[in-house]
């Protein structure tokens, strides 16, 4: 059976961000064009059909072979061209789509008559979503034309199915040392809606040692934010902390300061806040008038708080810190860091005769109790640095300078302020062995 049809793949056509048309064509040449009722046919060499009519309307049909199926699309569209009546001033023109059964009642109808001027390009449309009971859309072959009047002249120029479909949006995703470097669907990105510009977020657990990126997949391509090698985020120590993080992705690059590369921010979800009660007994030498704690809670390391000091037991305390268990903090003077307590470092091979330094910054987590006061979630902290001679306040420090060193016979190493000298025979040399003193 000779085949009276091609299909061709129309370009696509964008209609909106998130939708497209797609296009597929039917050729229909004139042979596949049959006798209707009241109807005769006749063609120029171009393809114009001229209807000669033995009553009110004529009809002319066609069919294709094999059978199209129609699911899935949303309409026909009959593109017309040549209109002219007889008497060149009106023409009407229908269009019907039948299943094989040829049943009349199983008929789809155009929506569109027309009424159009000679040579006007118009087009027929068939709705596909039409509630037509008992119509079969697998099986539809049979495309109908009526026409007035007697002797309209018309051609089918072009007839072709379309529907909308949706868009396939580019997706982004982490990927990293947690998904191997594959992108992994369980690491897409969600649109933050309450962004002012295009963003895309994602809830992720990471640790000190976690790297990671962004990558756009848009069909088969992929494009991974930052580009280029050694420049994953976490590489060189970006991520300080481990904890749940959100993370944010600008792909247009308008991130601006505090963005990596302009395109990731990584916001580390801090644990709940806690009320804690703070006391410390801390040595008595050198204990400045007032003892203030500071730390990363509150307005942070700038700020301090003000402990009160029990005159029976000569602890300090403060009852209404708002801290976290990852919290850290240290403890000084009022009005500055000049009072700091220091903690003593052992001797070691770089320091032989060890060294004083500030003490480290502690952390809630690390001393804290669970409590209850006033029904509400408290933390009891207590420290107590008064027997241990490790610890003193920079004002009770040994003196430093070359001068306060005891010379004695036997050589020795010493270390004052970071600078190495020998002791000998009464003597102290600087590391390139010139005479100090």
């Amino acid at each position: 059976m000779k085949k009276f049809f091609t299909f061709l793949f129309a370009a696509l056509m964008s209609v909106s961000m998130s939708a497209k048309l797609v296009q597929q064509d039917i050729a229909l040449n004139q042979e596949s064009w049959g006798w209707g009722y009241n109807t005769s046919l006749s063609f120029s060499e171009e393809g114009v059909m001229t209807c000669t009519l033995t009553g009110e309307w004529g009809a002319a049909s066609t069919g294709w072979d094999p059978e199209i199926d129609l699911t899935g699309w949303d309409k026909i569209v009959i593109l017309v061209e040549n209109m002219n009546g007889c008497d060149g001033e009106w023409f009407k023109l229908k269009a019907y789509l039948r299943d094989k059964s040829e049943n009349e009642g199983n008929q789809m109808e155009g929506l569109l008559g027309l009424d159009a001027e000679d040579r006007q390009q118009n087009y027929l449309v068939i709705d596909l979503h039409q509630e037509k009971e008992g119509f079969d859309l697998t099986h539809a072959r049979i495309l109908a034309i009526q026409c007035q009047p007697n002797g309209a002249v018309f051609k089918i120029s072009k007839v072709y199915l379309e529907k909308e479909v949706e868009d396939d949006p580019a997706k982004y995703y982490i990927i990293g040392s947690m998904t191997e470097w594959a992108v992994n669907e369980a690491f897409e990105m969600i649109p933050n809606n309450s962004a002012e510009v295009e963003e895309y977020m994602y809830e992720l657990a990471l640790t000190t040692e976690s790297q990671f990126k962004v990558v756009k997949v848009e069909g088969e391509s992929q494009t991974w934010f930052p580009d280029g090698m050694g420049n994953n985020y976490g590489e060189h120590g970006e991520i300080k902390k481990d904890g749940n993080y959100t993370i944010y992705f600008r792909p247009n690059g308008d991130g601006g300061e505090g963005w990596f590369y302009n395109c990731i921010y990584a916001e580390r979800e801090k644990p709940e806040n806690h009320r804690v009660i703070l006391g410390v007994n801390v040595p008595a030498a050198g204990v400045p008038e007032s003892v203030v704690v500071s730390g990363s809670f509150g307005e942070g390391w700038s700020a301090e708080t003000v402990m009160e000091k029990n005159p029976e037991t000569g602890w300090f305390v403060v009852y209404d810190l708002v801290a976290n268990e990852e919290d850290e903090f240290k403890f000084h003077g009022a009005g500055g860091w000049e009072n700091e307590l220091f903690e003593f470092i052992p001797a070691n091979e770089e320091n032989p005769e060890g060294k004083w330094e500030p003490m480290k910054n502690l952390v809630f987590g690390e001393v804290w109790e669970d409590d209850t006061w006033k029904g509400e979630p408290v933390k009891w902290v207590e420290l107590d640095f008064s027997d241990n001679t490790q610890y003193a306040w920079s004002a009770a420090l040994p003196e430093q300078g070359i001068e306060n060193i005891e010379l004695t016979v036997k050589a020795q190493k010493v270390v004052v302020d970071g600078m190495l000298y020998i002791v000998r025979d009464g003597k102290m040399f600087n590391a390139t062995g010139a005479q100090v003193r």
